[in-house]
C-alpha cells in the first residue's frame, strides 16, 4: 500500500504589534487660561488617551480618555501661568486586550496671566 501526503503551509499569523492603531497625530491652541487639545483620528483606534506634564521629559499624567466615536477634543480650563505640554496615544481592543499606538509627537503650551 502506498500513501501519499500533501502539506499546505499558509503565512505566518500576524503578530499583536500589527494590530496596533497608527500614531496619533496631535494639535494645541491657548487662550487666557485654557488649553485645547485635538486628534486626528488614528486608523484602527477605538479610543484616545492625553497625558500632562508640566516639563517636556516630566512625569506625564493621564486627564482625558476619549472614545473614537466622540469628538476628538479636549479643553483644560482654569490653567494657572506656566508651560504645559501634551501628548497622546491610540488604543485598540484586541481578545480583551488594550493594544497601543505609538505617542504622538510631543505639543508645549504657554499660558500667561496676561489676557490674550
Amino acid at each position: 500500500m502506498r500513501y501519499t501526503f500533501t502539506t499546505y503551509y499558509s503565512s505566518p499569523a500576524k503578530s499583536i504589534t500589527d494590530f496596533k492603531p497608527q500614531k496619533v497625530k496631535l494639535s494645541a491652541k491657548s487662550s487666557n487660561n485654557m488649553v485645547t487639545i485635538m486628534l486626528d483620528k488614528s486608523e484602527g483606534a477605538v479610543g484616545y488617551c492625553i497625558y500632562m506634564s508640566n516639563s517636556k521629559d516630566g512625569d506625564y499624567k493621564l486627564i482625558q480618555t476619549i472614545k473614537a466615536e466622540d469628538a476628538l477634543k479636549y479643553t483644560a480650563n482654569k490653567l494657572s501661568a506656566g508651560d504645559y505640554y501634551y501628548k497622546a496615544r491610540a488604543y485598540r481592543i484586541i481578545n480583551n486586550n488594550k493594544v497601543w499606538g505609538e505617542y504622538s509627537s510631543i505639543v508645549k503650551c504657554k499660558i500667561s496671566n496676561e489676557a490674550n
